[in-house]
C-alpha cells in the first residue's frame, strides 16, 4: 500500500470524448499535483472513443437487460408485476427484446476493437487522468424516471458523466476516482485515473501517494453519517491493549 509508485507517465485531458469542456479545474489541479510528485504529465486525446462504441454500449446494455429479465422470469415462473420493475429497468428490457443476434455480435466486435485501441494507448502511458464527472453532483431527486418518461434519469445523469468512466467497464482496465478537489460549495469533484490492464497495484500505490500529499479522509460535510474514528470499537488483547491491524479491521459502533 505505501510503496512508491515510481515515476509514472500520466496522460490527461480536460475535454470530453465529444471535444467540449466539463469542469477543467479539478483535473488541472490534479495534473499539477501529479507533476509536483515527480510524475511525467502530458496532455493527450481520448483513446479511440467513437460514436460506434457509444452505440455498441447501448445495444449491449439493452440486450443484457433483456437477458437478465428473461433469466428471472424463467427462474420465478412468472412475469414481473407493474410495481416490481422501475421504469428505467423496464425500458432497456423492452428495447433489448428487439436486439437481433447480428446486432449484438456487431456491438461486441466494436467494443473488443475499442479495448485493443485502449491497450495500444497504454503503450505510451501508465495512467490516464480525467475528471470523474462533467458537472457538480446533482441534487437528490433530480435523476428520476417516470413511466411516462422512463429514460429521463439516464438523460439527466448522462450530462454529469460525459468523461466516460465506462471505459473501464468495457475493457476491464482498473480505474479509481479520488477526491482531490472541491468546488466553491464544498462539493467533492473526483479525479479519475484509468490504469494498465491487470495493474490495480499501481493505482493503489498512486492513490496512497496522492492522499499523503493532499489528505482528504478528515473532510466532512456539515451533515454526514460517519462517526469519528476514535468511537469505533477495535479488538483488544487481554491486557487491554488495542489490537493492531493483523487482528482484523475495527468496526463502527453496532457493527461488531
Amino acid at each position: 500500500m505505501g510503496a512508491d509508485p515510481g515515476r509514472l507517465r500520466i496522460g490527461y485531458t480536460v475535454r470530453t470524448p465529444d471535444g467540449d469542456l466539463g469542469h477543467p479545474d479539478c483535473v488541472a489541479a490534479a495534473a499539477r499535483l501529479c507533476s509536483s510528485l515527480g510524475h511525467e504529465v502530458t496532455e493527450t486525446d481520448w483513446p479511440g472513443f467513437t460514436p460506434e462504441v457509444g452505440a455498441a454500449i447501448g445495444t449491449m446494455i439493452s440486450a443484457a437487460a433483456a437477458w437478465i429479465m428473461r433469466y428471472w422470469i424463467r427462474h420465478l415462473g412468472r412475469e414481473p408485476g407493474a410495481e416490481e420493475i422501475e421504469p428505467l429497468n423496464r425500458a432497456p428490457w423492452q428495447a433489448g427484446e428487439k436486439v437481433t443476434a447480428a446486432s449484438w455480435l456487431l456491438a461486441v466486435g466494436d467494443v473488443q476493437r475499442f479495448g485493443r485501441r485502449v491497450g495500444r494507448f497504454f503503450t505510451g502511458f501508465d495512467a490516464f487522468l480525467t475528471p470523474t464527472m462533467s458537472t457538480p453532483p446533482l441534487p437528490i431527486g433530480e435523476m428520476v424516471s417516470t413511466p411516462e418518461d422512463p429514460w429521463r434519469s439516464l438523460q439527466v445523469s448522462g450530462q454529469a458523466v460525459r468523461y466516460a468512466g465506462i471505459v473501464a467497464n468495457l475493457t476491464g482496465n482498473p480505474a479509481m476516482s479520488v477526491p482531490l478537489w472541491w468546488d466553491d460549495d464544498g462539493l467533492p469533484m473526483g479525479v479519475h485515473f484509468l490504469g494498465w490492464f491487470g495493474d490495480e497495484a499501481m493505482l493503489i500505490r498512486l492513490a496512497a501517494q496522492l492522499e499523503a500529499a493532499q489528505p482528504w479522509a478528515d473532510r466532512r460535510p456539515a451533515v454526514h453519517a460517519a462517526r469519528p474514528r476514535e468511537q469505533w470499537r477495535c479488538p483488544r488483547w487481554r491486557d487491554g491493549r488495542t489490537a493492531g491491524p493483523s487482528a482484523g479491521p475495527c468496526a463502527p459502533p453496532g457493527r461488531r
